[in-house]
């Protein structure tokens, strides 16, 4: 992960996580504290489990911001 994301990551107080090819590559404090400090480098479908939220995730766009909130 560069350091720009990093830090823009760290800098968030909301769980987020960065994913590429199907995989979390990107994990704040905050999404480890939720979802497990060994989510970096899992397959996206191990990281998120909501069906809800993995459809929303596989129907984005390349580069796309996805919220998750309210699912």
């Amino acid at each position: 992960m560069s350091t720009i994301a990093a830090t823009f990551l760290d800098g968030l107080t909301e769980a987020a996580i960065l994913i590429g090819g199907g995989r979390v590559t990107a994990a704040n404090a905050a999404a480890c504290a939720l979802l497990g400090d060994a989510i970096v480098g899992t397959a996206l479908e191990d990281a998120i489990r909501h069906p809800a939220a993995l459809e929303a995730l596989e129907r984005a766009d390349p580069g796309e911001e996805v919220e998750l909130t309210g699912l």
